[in-house]
């Protein structure tokens, strides 16, 4: 006989042969004139009503247990589906399958709503599938149950239409360049990128020469490139990507375009602040040009205060200058000194340096002490500050510094040489001198001309001094004695 159970949409049965005759407390039912022969086997139909319902057909007796349900209550996948990986689809299995058979689960999967494809067929209850990049914008899986009985379900089980989301790019890495000077070590320097949907790998850097094409010069994690800058080189500019995990670039980050330098010049010197400076001070500095030493006609200027040129002259690489300030002439307050050395087709520098003259001070290197002397008539000889109101020994007032009408011209000439009566050596200040100063760069050498009470001439040592409403001018009989030694630099220091 069969002894049969029911299916959802289908019957399966097993049959039991032969029957005969049997009486049991235990059958007391519509079959309990039969005797139950042994199990033949499980048989199943699509049909539900193919099988009798524990009854007898053919010989063989069939018995209904219950029904099974084999469609899975759900087949699952990633929401968030990115191209170009390989996702897992699972299958949750009907709870409703407690009679015999092995059920296993056609797997079917389609891309942008086509047609049907089938990825495998298997009792395993998930399966991989490889999604294509960059091709498809929506998947959808569905899953359909049989077992080994022979029975397929007509219901397919869908995961529902999912988003394929197409690898998200990395961001751009920041990028600088420095000291781009012809044969020194060029550095790329990149700022670390990131990625939306993934991790960045690793970064290309390209180069452009002249406006040329770009050319690769490194891949790889490191964040930094260095080269030595080529002389042949004109302009030069870099730029850099990032790769993520996928291998997807991102945009380019470029560089400006630079000019390719051959050096630079620099000022070394002092620190910027060069403190209280009460007495006379020697301003020492030295110009090189880096990148390309041994240059020369490095044009150096050096202002005081913004206004006044004092120094402009011509150097070699390496040069020393030194500036001699007497800041017995100089106004109580702070003091400003720019230097720019300059060359052509190289980068030029600019130091600015400060120093502070007090109101009141004798000089501490010559360990002084301040005293009002007074003259043969008891008039007051005083050096009040700085030079601020000084009086000669006669009582006449030698500069009116302590007024408003102070004038003060300074500035710098450069020796030709020439000496003697008929090749004076001029000064020009724009106003009526009542003292000049002239020293020599180093400060070595020097003079102090007070004019004259009276007329326009007066003499120092062996130099005649002319003054004017303008200026003045002075001679001696050698280049040395009348300051103007060829190729010496002369600072000096007019009051009026």
């Amino acid at each position: 006989m069969y002894y049969g159970e029911w299916i959802m949409n289908y019957s399966s049965v097993r049959l039991i042969s032969p029957y005969t005759k049997y009486t049991s407390e235990s059958y007391q039912q519509s079959y309990t004139d039969y005797v139950k022969g042994s199990f033949v086997e499980y048989a199943s139909n699509a049909q539900q009503y193919y099988y009798p319902f524990n009854d007898d057909s053919g010989g063989y007796y069939y018995v209904l247990e219950g029904s099974d349900n084999v469609d899975p209550t759900a087949v699952t996948v990633p929401d968030n589906i990115d191209d170009g990986t390989t996702i897992q689809i699972t299958v949750n299995p009907s709870t409703e399958k407690v009679y015999s058979g092995t059920i296993s689960y056609t797997y079917q999967y389609r891309y942008n709503g086509g047609s049907w494809q089938t990825l495998t067929t298997t009792t395993a209850l998930t399966a991989s599938l490889q999604v294509p990049k960059d091709t498809y914008q929506t998947l959808e899986v569905r899953v359909r149950a049989q077992d080994n009985l022979g029975f397929t379900s007509t219901t397919w089980v869908s995961s529902g239409v999912k988003n394929i989301i197409a690898n998200q790019p990395p961001t751009a890495p920041g990028i600088t360049v420095d000291n781009v000077y012809i044969n020194q070590n060029l550095t790329v320097t990149l700022t670390p990128a990131t990625d939306p949907d993934g991790t960045v790998t690793s970064y290309i850097i390209q180069r452009r020469i002249d406006g040329g094409q770009w050319n690769q010069v490194q891949s790889g994690t490191s964040l930094t490139y260095t080269e030595v800058v080529d002389p042949d080189w004109g302009t030069i500019a870099y730029r850099a990507a990032a790769v993520d995990n996928e291998g997807l670039q991102g945009p380019w980050a470029t560089s400006q375009t630079f000019d390719v330098n051959p050096g630079w010049v620099i000022i070394s010197g002092p620190d910027s602040d060069l403190g209280s400076r009460p007495g006379p001070f020697v301003l020492e500095f030295e110009v090189e040009v880096v990148g390309n030493p041994d240059q020369d006609s490095i044009v150096t200027k050096v202002m005081l205060d913004d206004r006044d040129l004092i120094v402009d002259v011509l150097l070699h690489d390496e040069d020393i200058v030194k500036i001699y300030f007497n800041t017995k002439y100089f106004a109580a307050g702070t003091h400003t000194v720019q230097v720019t050395a300059s060359k052509e087709d190289y980068t030029s520098a600019m130091s600015v340096y400060r120093f502070y003259v007090p109101t009141l001070s004798a000089d501490p290197l010559a360990g002084a002490k301040v005293e009002v002397p007074q003259n043969a008539q008891g008039q007051p000889i005083a050096w009040l500050g700085l030079a601020r109101c000084i009086l000669g020994d006669d009582g006449r007032d030698v500069i009116q510094m302590c007024g408003d009408g102070l004038k003060m011209a300074q500035g710098t000439y450069t020796g030709t040489g020439t000496s003697g009566q008929s090749n004076p050596t001029p000064l020009t200040a724009g106003f009526q001198p009542k003292l000049a100063v002239i020293l020599s760069a180093d400060g070595a050498t020097g003079v102090t001309i007070l004019a004259p009470a009276e007329g326009s001439t007066a003499t120092v040592g062996g130099l005649t001094v002319t003054f004017t409403a303008t200026g003045l001018s002075y001679w001696a009989s050698t280049p040395e004695a009348q300051f103007n030694a060829s190729g010496t630099v002369y600072s000096y220091y007019i009051v009026g």
